[in-house]
């Protein structure tokens, strides 16, 4: 879940933070309106404040999705591509500089709330000339090149990807998280079940339905409602539509008849449990005795409950504290988390090598999944709960397996 923000006044990381302790919620929606720039660079000022956006929403434990745009009103005002590409080379230091809290990127700056449609400048999405398209896909080559290539970007819907591509074939796993163009375009769909098409974001279901079902295991997809229109935007069509596209987040804010229908009629709740990856820890087989120098071997079985695995990567290390002393020692894992696909039950095996110098006694086995950027790796926020009652340790950020190994001095 996510909620929006007002990115263009100065964001407040206590009130950021209180999102996040009081409401679960750990990502916000950040719209950064360029408006006053159409035609000129971007102040020093405008930079700066970008800046202090992302720096309050890193004390307050959050991650942002972050659109740039020229119009937040329905007026499909915007900027001539040059003068975009030149915001982007503005904005290419700041998008590095702030990568560990930016969740994903989605396109903007064309047209009405930067979502692709009707545009001065870009052309209508529905007659668009040929140099529209080509300005378009100037701009998704532009943004992929300024963004980390850690970072994804959502387009606002299936048939952009295609025509960009010139494909019609959906990205396989095979070509998943490889950097390229077509490993990083995901959706950000922010009128859904508002139609049949969901007002423009679908050209033909029956192309984009199964192209969509597939790439959305490997790209994120996210969004928002934006009106409640009957039998669509009913539980029924929402859970199955939510499931079948894999989405990872939806807005808290929009549309709240929306969200106030799913309430009443009873899916909230599991709307709540699967948004995203829901990692849930099953059982394992552990040594009950190790000596250092030696080997320790395990086998985790876990499964994702959830509706989409991790868009982002995470780093995944078995953690051993000391039962008296508290002395850790961590072992990396070689696992990669955005692999662990909804509905599949994932086995990891290992055999770790001790330290020969590793102290003697007792030791509580942990797992953490900690973010794998250095200024929020330490972070217990920003490592991964799991499901299961009883084993997040909120102080830490680690996930108790629940066994204890007893470590013998080496021979």
């Amino acid at each position: 879940m996510y909620r929006q923000v007002d990115c263009n006044a100065r964001l407040d990381a206590p009130t950021l933070q209180a999102l996040r302790l009081t409401q679960d919620v750990t990502l916000v929606l950040c719209l950064f309106k360029l408006k006053p720039f159409t035609t000129s660079p971007i102040t020093p000022d405008a930079l700066a404040l970008f800046q202090h956006q992302m720096d309050a929403i890193r004390l307050a434990g959050l991650k942002a999705i972050v659109r740039f745009a020229y119009s937040d009103t329905e007026s499909p005002e915007d900027a001539a591509p040059a003068q975009v590409m030149l915001h982007l080379d503005q904005l290419a230091f700041y998008l590095a500089a702030n990568k560990d809290v930016i969740a994903t990127v989605q396109a903007g700056f064309v047209g009405s709330w930067g979502e692709w449609d009707n545009s001065t400048h870009f052309g209508m999405s529905i007659r668009a000339s040929a140099q529209n398209f080509f300005d378009r896909a100037a701009l998704i080559d532009k943004l992929l090149s300024v963004l980390p290539v850690e970072r994804m970007v959502q387009l606002r819907a299936p048939q952009i990807k295609r025509s960009y591509l010139s494909t019609s074939l959906p990205l396989t796993i095979a070509e998943s998280y490889t950097g390229s163009p077509k490993a990083r375009l995901g959706y950000h769909n922010d009128c859904f079940l508002a139609s049949s098409s969901d007002l423009g974001t679908y050209d033909d279901i029956n192309i984009d339905y199964p192209y969509l079902g597939a790439e959305s295991l490997h790209v994120p997809v996210g969004g928002e409602t934006c009106a409640y229109v009957q039998p669509r935007a009913d539980c029924p069509t929402a859970l199955a539509e939510l499931t079948a596209f894999h989405w990872s987040y939806i807005s808290l804010d929009y549309h709240p008849s929306v969200i106030d229908a799913w309430k009443k009629q009873g899916c909230w709740a599991s709307i709540e449990q699967h948004l995203g990856y829901r990692f849930v820890l099953e059982d394992g087989s552990y040594a009950v005795t190790a000596e250092a120098g030696g080997n320790f071997a395990l086998t985790l079985n876990l499964r994702n409950d959830g509706w989409a695995a991790p868009y982002n990567g995470r780093n995944v290390e078995l953690v051993l504290r000391h039962t008296q002393s508290g002395a850790l020692y961590r072992f990396r894992i070689p696992a990669d988390p955005r692999m662990w696909l909804p509905g599949q039950r994932v086995s990891l095996a290992q055999s770790l090598t001790l330290p020969t110098n590793m102290e003697a006694g007792n030791y509580l086995l942990l797992l953490n999944l900690p973010d794998p950027e250095v200024e929020l790796s330490d972070r217990p926020e920003y490592s991964v709960r799991f499901a299961n009652d009883g084993v997040f340790e909120a102080a830490t950020g680690f996930n108790s397996l629940q066994h204890e190994v007893a470590i013998g001095p080496a021979s």
